[in-house]
């Protein structure tokens, strides 16, 4: 049998055809509550490049976003198109998932302003959370 489960109060989400989508209609998919299209239009702006429209649209996600996945998203496609993401804004976040996607992004290898990065690095290894201090250690 396969039993379908659901949730009473569901919200049903409109279906998003990112196929034929703008940079910008990429970037705004970033916050979509559904994590396929979020992974979806991450997908699709690596696929297309680095792109100084995108990046810039990027960088205001992952500093002004109230969507933590959603900052996380566009770090992570910021760093896979090979631009610096705001890794100190991303460190010092009040999130601990956003810090501690940060710390892994700085484990790759990338770096943004040394100084301000092991500084920031440095706090998340004194917070209060034991998945970002981790990260922070290993970074």
């Amino acid at each position: 049998r396969i039993w379908r489960v659901q949730h009473k109060r569901a919200t049903k989400l409109p279906a998003v055809a990112l196929d034929r989508a703008s940079t910008q209609e990429l970037v705004a998919a970033l916050e979509h509550p559904n994590t396929c299209v979020r992974s979806n239009a991450q997908r699709l702006l690596v696929e297309r490049g680095r792109n100084d429209s995108a990046s810039i649209a990027l960088t205001v996600l992952t500093e002004m976003s109230p969507s933590p996945e959603a900052r996380i998203a566009a770090g992570w496609t910021l760093h896979r198109v090979g631009v610096l993401p705001p890794l100190p804004a991303m460190l010092g976040d009040g999130s601990p998932t956003v810090r501690k996607a940060a710390a892994r992004i700085c484990q790759t290898g990338s770096s943004g302003p040394a100084d301000e990065c092991v500084a920031r690095l440095s706090e998340c290894v004194l917070s209060g959370d034991d998945r970002t201090r981790l990260e922070a250690l290993l970074a």
